[in-house]
């Protein structure tokens, strides 16, 4: 019997707190909240940072729809374009001047972004692309 009593004492010095029905609609409307905000954020949060890359072709036109495609291709992916860098090469240039360029892998070399986007891998040389390689940012090419 003595058993008994001290394990209802047990009980009764347990016992939770008195949560009225209130309390929990409440605590259910903050986790809804909470739960619809986790969810808007995976929706529509980028998840990767990117930096555009392009040489203008031979037509104004092309390079713009080659840059709104690209937008749109990163917005399909929930890819955050940081920058874009858009090469403009002339025929009284040499081939080893690319400003964007150079400029595009010193900001990679910062880490500003986690990967390139280029139009066509044909726009980028061997030596472009095994120096993206050494400093581990990864090309991903639209064509």
């Amino acid at each position: 019997m003595k058993d008994n009593k001290d394990r209802k004492k047990v009980l009764a010095a347990v016992k939770p707190p008195f949560i009225s029905h209130e309390d929990i609609a409440k605590n259910i409307s903050r986790i809804g909240a909470v739960q619809h905000y986790n969810d808007f954020m995976d929706m529509y949060l980028p998840v990767l940072e990117v930096a555009l890359y392009f040489r203008e072709l031979s037509s104004y036109k092309a390079t713009d729809n080659q840059l709104i495609e690209l937008f749109e291709l990163c917005n399909i992916n929930r890819w955050q374009v940081i920058d874009y860098y858009e090469e403009e090469i002339s025929r009284t240039k040499g081939s080893d001047e690319q400003p964007k360029w150079d400029q595009m892998v010193n900001d990679a070399s910062q880490k500003k972004f986690s990967k390139v986007v280029v139009w066509s891998l044909d726009t980028l040389s061997r030596s472009q692309l095994s120096q993206m390689d050494n400093i581990t940012i990864d090309i991903f090419s639209y064509k």
